[in-house]
């Protein structure tokens, strides 16, 4: 009788699942302090379709309220003017995401694109200290990272809407 060898193990890809909706998180954060920064300069390439380099972001730290997390010791968002996604321009849009969020080393970040003529408005509020927390619609943190699908500044949270305490990450 000839010896069988064992077949060898295929391997199988695992594959990220994308995460469902109902893994749905509201993330409040708290306003601490903020911080605009911007440069303009020549772009620096021959290529390049314009001549100049501009780069324009607002910067906003906090504290997350909801849910709660040991881990997330501050947050960090930084919303990023994009000209491109102006009212008459966005029309044919398929996004999957209005933004990202990632926790590294305790400071969940927020990479949050705005349409650039919101700025304005956005600084003068700030300015004017009357803005006071951050509400991100976005999935349950999964592997460090999450898509946000909304996000809105507010003046004050009413208790009431606050979501439930189940909602933990």
């Amino acid at each position: 009788m000839a010896d069988a060898k064992p077949k060898p193990r295929t391997k199988t890809k695992k594959r990220r699942r994308a995460p469902s909706r109902d893994e749905y998180v509201r993330y409040i954060v708290a306003i601490e302090s903020w911080d605009w920064s911007y440069s303009f300069g020549l772009a620096g390439t021959k290529d390049s379709l314009d001549p100049y380099m501009e780069h324009r972001q607002l910067g906003i730290t906090g504290k997350l309220l909801h849910p709660t997390n040991p881990s997330i010791a501050t947050v960090e968002l930084w919303l990023l003017p994009r000209g491109d996604l102006d009212e008459d321009q966005r029309k044919n849009d398929t996004p999957t995401s209005v933004g990202r969020l990632t926790l590294h080393d305790g400071r969940l970040t927020g990479l949050l694109p705005i349409p650039a003529d919101s700025l304005t408005a956005l600084l003068q509020m700030l300015i004017a200290d009357r803005f006071r927390f951050v509400d991100l619609g976005a999935a349950r943190l999964r592997h460090r990272q999450a898509l946000v699908s909304s996000f809105s500044l507010a003046t004050h949270i009413d208790a009431d809407d606050m979501p439930s305490t189940g909602d933990e990450t």
